[in-house]
């Protein structure tokens, strides 16, 4: 950790690289897989004017897609060095760019990668989650009425279940080029309620969990032992 006061959210691991934010000081930070110690830290942007204020963080193909809950924008990091191309740490792009638009962020706060390369984003202020592309174009949302009611989405993971209705679809033979039905379904922990939401790959509410929890936050998914570990703040500990 970069000093005592740093609170760390967002995490990510990658190769000889771990990657976290601190929400304290808003800066992404990267750290070294075998001795944890901090090799750099950016929170500036390239105006050198404006700061993050990064809460959740995730990897995917060299990049790192980062919360930044100030701005409400998901900002693209790059992850790696490509000579003569660009530095590591540099800001690649960020979305979405309009604020009308019911793609806007209001306060985004996790998101996740599916195979595919589409991101999934908690939107904590709309209670929604919101789909793009991974260059930023906006997609579709999640379904967000009845029970599949979202209050205050963070933590998203996937597992490798396939929901019954993606199945039905696979037998028979719906066109599926990218094989989203082949793919698990997606939690989403609901911070307000206490509660973790399924939803199928395609953002279609399936079931409902976690009763017993008190403020989950954040949720991480062992998908060859088919465990899920869930954070929550008011239990000070980790539900399995």
């Amino acid at each position: 950790l970069p000093d005592e006061h740093a609170s760390i959210s967002g995490l990510a691991v990658e190769g000889d690289r771990i990657y976290a934010t601190d929400f304290n000081s808003g800066d992404l930070l990267f750290a070294d897989y075998e001795t944890g110690k901090l090799v750099q830290s950016y929170g500036w942007l390239p105006d050198n004017k404006t700061r993050m204020k990064a809460l959740g963080v995730s990897y995917y193909k060299d990049n790192l897609y980062v919360s930044d809950v100030a701005a409400g924008k998901i900002r693209v990091i790059g992850a790696l060095e490509y000579k003569d191309a660009r530095d590591e740490g540099e800001l690649v792009l960020d979305f979405p760019s309009g604020k009308a638009s019911e793609f806007a962020l209001g306060y985004p706060t996790w998101s996740m990668v599916t195979p595919d390369g589409r991101l999934l984003v908690s939107d904590a202020k709309s209670g929604q989650i919101k789909v793009f592309s991974c260059n930023g174009r906006s997609a579709y949302l999640f379904e967000n009425e009845g029970l599949a009611t979202l209050h205050t989405p963070m933590g998203i993971a996937m597992d490798s279940t396939p929901s019954p209705a993606a199945l039905q679809a696979k037998n028979a033979k719906v066109f599926d080029p990218s094989g989203i039905n082949d793919q698990g379904r997606i939690h989403v922990v609901d911070a307000e309620m206490g509660i973790v939401k399924v939803f199928d790959p395609l953002g279609k509410y399936v079931l409902t969990y976690g009763h017993e929890l008190r403020q989950p936050n954040g949720i991480a998914i062992d998908q060859k032992k088919r465990l899920i570990f869930i954070s929550d703040t008011k239990l000070h500990a980790i539900a399995v």
